[in-house]
């Protein structure tokens, strides 16, 4: 059964990054019940998950003196709907699906793992072709789908968003296509793939993807660095990050004004600096759960005249968690990162698989920091996906034989 459920996040990926992603949320969903009875035994309660759980209970507490008003779950009898509206709660269960199917992941079989990376690699492949083809076609596209996408602008957004899925899956595509060649022509694929995917974003002008990518790379340099510590430096790293984000952001939007922005990234630099200056209200406790959604004043002049100060979300999932929840809910996010990176095995006990959880971890907060809003359910459930791909790499590279596997994981007195 669970060998069958990856096949099929394989074979569905493609076409739901087509879609612009909103399906991941409820594919992570299915994938995690299919595969509850496999994955729940092996489920255990770590330090670094109970930190998370007690910073999710401080921003759902934080909905008590936030100016919004918060519901919990909409249901529309006429529709036949229920939806889950509290943000925190959508995420906790995005998180808590994203634990069964790791868990599940890890009681693959080294050949099951072998089949479903096989069947991810070419779906990966096939996304890589459309985002391509996307990227070049896209007037052409967006007026052949006029019927299903009325809206244009909506159009533009999931072409963006696939590729910056593309960006995030890219790893995995990579060493999917070169984990079985000659260290020649593993290395030719390797950057052929690469350069594909720089090409098409730079041709898209994605510019989150290609961040997105650059501190992937960073991340693995670390790991690949320190094969012992690696994954704790990286750790303390994206931590110090989380705790000092409205300090490097206040920096670099420190002359930054809506009226005078000419360009997109002005704009952003500009929500940047009213954000931080909501942070600066109360630095401590947060000004509550969905603040920014209250924030309805509008640029009275200029290239962006209309639009709203602080459209929605901060465009910075960390700047968000600051605005709501403060330095409280901050620091509770950055301890988790902190004890999840000390919770990591050795980087050099991983193989490939501990350079796909690294480049995992270096773009989700390289795009954290630039795009999306921090309650972005299907953001996170692709990036739980990705988690599980990852483990599921780590059963492909497996030995086959448990007594060699065990001899090989046996540290010599050298080490």
């Amino acid at each position: 059964m669970v060998r069958w459920v990856f096949i099929a996040i394989g074979g569905l990926w493609p076409l739901i990054a087509f879609a612009g992603g909103q399906g991941y949320s409820v594919l992570l969903m299915l994938a995690a019940v299919l595969c509850l009875r496999a994955g729940s035994p092996g489920m255990k309660l770590r330090l670094y998950m109970i930190v998370a759980f007690v910073a999710l209970e401080f921003i759902a507490a934080s909905a008590r003196w936030s100016p919004r008003d918060i519901n919990l779950i909409d249901i529309n009898l006429a529709k036949g709907s229920v939806a889950i509206r509290f943000e925190v709660l959508r995420l906790a269960t995005s998180l808590l699906f994203s634990a069964i199917l790791i868990s599940a992941a890890k009681t693959l079989t080294p050949k099951e793992g072998r089949e479903v990376v096989r069947v991810v690699t070419i779906a990966l492949l096939v996304q890589l072709i459309i985002v391509a083809v996307l990227a070049v076609f896209e007037k052409q596209l967006l007026q052949a789908f006029t019927v299903i996408v009325k809206d244009q602008g909506e159009g533009v957004q999931n072409i963006s968003r696939n590729g910056i899925i593309m960006a995030l899956a890219a790893p995995f595509l990579i060493v999917g296509m070169g984990r079985t060649q000659s260290f020649s022509r593993a290395l030719f694929v390797e950057i052929a793939v690469f350069v594909a995917v720089l090409a098409v974003l730079l041709t898209r002008e994605v510019q989150n993807g290609i961040v997105s990518v650059i501190a992937g790379l960073l991340a693995v340099a670390v790991v690949r660095l320190f094969p012992r510590h690696g994954f704790r430096i990286l750790g303390a790293t994206l931590a110090f990050i989380v705790v000092s984000t409205p300090i490097i952001f206040g920096f670099m939007s420190r002359h930054a004004d809506a009226l005078t922005a000419t360009n997109s990234f002005e704009w952003r630099l500009a929500i940047w600096q009213r954000v931080i200056d909501i942070i600066q209200k109360d630095p401590i406790f947060g000004q509550g759960l969905g603040v920014l959604r209250t924030i309805d004043e509008r640029i009275p002049s200029g290239v962006f005249k209309g639009e709203m100060f602080v459209p929605n979300h901060a465009h910075n999932a960390v700047l968000q968690l600051w605005a709501e929840s403060g330095a409280i809910g901050a620091s509770l996010v950055a301890i988790t990162i902190l004890l999840a990176g000390f919770r990591m095995p050795e980087p050099r006990r991983l193989g490939v698989a501990g350079f796909l959880a690294a480049a995992l971890a270096g773009q989700f907060m390289a795009i954290a920091l630039a795009s999306f809003d921090l309650w972005n359910d299907w953001w996170w459930a692709c990036a739980g996906l990705l988690a599980a791909l990852t483990v599921v790499m780590a059963r492909a590279e497996a030995i086959d034989d448990p007594g060699r596997m065990l001899a090989s994981a046996t540290p010599t007195p050298a080490e």
